[in-house]
């Protein structure tokens, strides 16, 4: 079977993100001895010239009978016509894959989606500094992805129920999916076992200037705590939470390789996932992997995998005293991270990219057929 990736292509040097999910689908797919075509854009304007953009063809790489290509928009419908048999699935957001509706009529493409966000959301509520032509050419092309693609796959139920706010989708044409866990996350990597610090570390992964990453609301819950813990964040300072930061005890941490990532989960403790709105949470899921024990809002995707008490905690966002108690348990009772860590490690076993990947699969062959 002959399957065509659209999107942004990353080898996973970077912490986490949608491109290092659709690296992952990738490799998974080609392992499994399919003919897998990666074909990106040539995204970079400081880069690549008008030119390349529309006329450009590079490979990226080739692995077995699988490749990775980065394509301007001609070379991309030529691409397509000549593999008008294939299933082509966008994997992350980027305009460019409109093109390939161009052809859906035409060559009887069957195109699938996977939603990393709700971008009309996003640039909505947390975007202010997006231009507005910038949000009308990303809501156009996602309102092609949404409406016109024969499947689209949701991270989550929540993500699911807010696409159908903005778009025309009937739930028959629409999957509830997930995503992997590198091998590389396991509780067997650990140092030491969770909760045996004397002080219980926190760990934050994400940039702290985005809104819906829930950073302000953390930081307003730790003014309630009162047990004592060390919060380590992952990513790039901003001043405007300094007065905040003050009074408690943080660390910024560059980010890093997953292959780093995973070494450094090795002696941490309690993850903290406080997002508004995320669709999945793949570094939650990482670190619960890892057997960190996991506080999340129930609005973000991984939640749907914690049994409150048992293998992680759930709590509102928006509930500072909420969040601020679940801290304190932790903190307060160090055997429950253990426990808890241990569960979530259990949980996070059915997460491989190898059953992603035959999830995607066996949908490919249905929809071909």
């Amino acid at each position: 079977m002959k399957i065509v990736l659209l999107g942004r292509y990353n080898n996973g040097e970077i912490l986490s993100g949608p491109e290092k999910v659709a690296s992952r689908i990738f490799g998974a797919l080609s392992l499994r001895g399919d003919e897998v075509s990666f074909i990106e854009y040539f995204f970079d304007g400081s880069r690549y010239a008008l030119y390349q953009k529309l006329f450009g063809s590079e490979y990226v790489l080739t692995q077995q009978k699988s490749s990775v290509r980065r394509m301007g928009i001609f070379p991309l419908l030529m691409f397509l016509i000549s593999n008008r048999n294939a299933v082509v699935h966008i994997v992350t957001f980027e305009r460019f894959a409109v093109a390939a509706f161009w052809l859906k009529k035409l060559l009887g493409l069957k195109i699938l989606y996977t939603v990393n966000g709700i971008v009309q959301h996003e640039n909505t509520y947390f975007r202010a500094f997006a231009s507005h032509s910038l949000k009308e050419k990303d809501t156009s092309a996602e309102r092609v992805f949404m409406e016109h693609s024969d499947l689209v796959f949701f991270l989550s139920e929540e993500s699911r129920i807010l696409a159908m706010e903005y778009y025309d989708i009937s739930e028959s044409r629409t999957r509830i999916t997930a995503n992997g866990i590198d091998e590389m996350f396991s509780i067997t990597r650990r140092v030491q076992p969770a909760g045996s610090a004397e002080v219980p570390s926190l760990v934050f992964v994400g940039d702290v200037a985005r809104p819906e990453k829930g950073f302000e609301f953390l930081l307003q819950a730790l003014l309630l705590v009162r047990q004592a813990y060390q919060l380590f964040v992952i990513g790039e300072s901003d001043s405007r939470f300094l007065p905040q930061l003050a009074s408690i005890p943080y660390k910024i941490v560059p980010k890093m390789t997953s292959e780093q990532y995973a070494a450094w989960l090795a002696d941490k403790d309690i993850f903290i996932s406080a997002s508004k709105c995320d669709q999945f949470g793949i570094a939650a899921a990482e670190a619960m992997a890892a057997g960190l024990a996991v506080i999340a809002t129930k609005e973000t995707g991984m939640s749907r995998y914690i049994t409150p008490g048992v293998n992680g905690l759930v709590i509102d966002y928006g509930s500072v005293a909420g969040f601020a108690s679940a801290i304190d348990r932790l903190c307060t009772d160090h055997g429950s991270i253990a426990r808890m860590g241990e569960a979530g490690a259990e949980t996070m076993k059915t997460l491989t990219w190898r059953n992603v990947a035959e999830t995607y699969r066996q949908t490919y062959q249905t929809v071909a057929s």
